[in-house]
Order: C-alpha cells, then sequence, then structure tokens
C-alpha cells in the first residue's frame, strides 16, 4: 500500500501515487500508524490466511478506514475502475451520443444499464456507486445473508 502510494519508482504507482492516492494520517503516522491499522483490521474482518487484500470501495478514494475493506481477490477484480464480464480488463467506456454521455456496468457477468449524464464525471460517478452497491450485495451474499 505504501509503495503504490508514495515509491515512484513501484510499478504500480501509476495507478496510485500518480493519482494522488494517499493513506490516512491515522495508519500513516510514525508514532501509531502501524498500530492504528492493525486495530482496524482487526475489527473490520481480517481474518489471517484467508487470501484478502485491502480494497478501497470508491477506486478513486484515500485508503482510510471509511473507504477500505478486506475482501477476496474475487471480490477485488470486481471493483477495478476497468472491469469486464469476462474477467479480463480493459479501460472502462463511458459513449458520447447527441451530446450526453452513455454508460453501462459489467459486473458478475451480467450487463446493467447506468443511464445517460450530462456530463463524462457524472456518467463515471453513477458507474462507480452502482459497482459499489453491487459488490456489497455480493459481499453480504457470501456472507450468508439473505437479501431477498
Amino acid at each position: 500500500m505504501k509503495q503504490r502510494c508514495y515509491n515512484p519508482k513501484e510499478p504500480n504507482y501509476k495507478y496510485y501515487g500518480i493519482r494522488g492516492i494517499i493513506i490516512c494520517d491515522e495508519w500513516l503516522n510514525e508514532k501509531n500508524g502501524l498500530r492504528n491499522f492493525i486495530n482496524w483490521s482487526e475489527q473490520n474482518g481480517y481474518i489471517p490466511d484467508k487470501g484478502l487484500s485491502i480494497d478501497r470501495e470508491n477506486t478513486n478514494g484515500n485508503y482510510e478506514p471509511d473507504n477500505c475493506r478486506w475482501v477476496t481477490q474475487d471480490i477485488q477484480l470486481l471493483n477495478r475502475r476497468n472491469s469486464k464480464k469476462d474477467g479480463s480488463h480493459e479501460e472502462s467506456r463511458i459513449e458520447q451520443y447527441n451530446g450526453l454521455y452513455l454508460t453501462n456496468l459489467y459486473f458478475n457477468g451480467y450487463l446493467y444499464p447506468v443511464g445517460t449524464f450530462k456530463t463524462k464525471e457524472e456518467a463515471a460517478r453513477e458507474k462507480n456507486i452502482l459497482r459499489s452497491r453491487l459488490v456489497n450485495i455480493l459481499l453480504r451474499e457470501e456472507d450468508g445473508y439473505n437479501i431477498g
């Protein structure tokens, strides 16, 4: 996490540090940042040896308690800026038509129409909101909660 955000020599720095993604002071400070992060992890679903990784719900947001969670790799892949229904990845597309921006979301093998928007930024935001909601539903189903 630190390397991706702060080390320009790290290969994934371009996806994090260059985009301005940072780690909150609560987790980063020298005095007790690591202890704070460990405490947060233990209270928020981290289980050793379960293959979990830290995931930012808002892919444009920072590493901070309100935006992070522990998830399995399959959930992590669904919450990417560029997920595609067949599991491969390409940059998400928002198409412009007659001055409006149209967007859909491929998620877990299904195509969801997101809508038509006046700006590209609004289309991207709404697409990310839908993706986060669908990921949360999938997480609750995996935990055995009945969504019905």
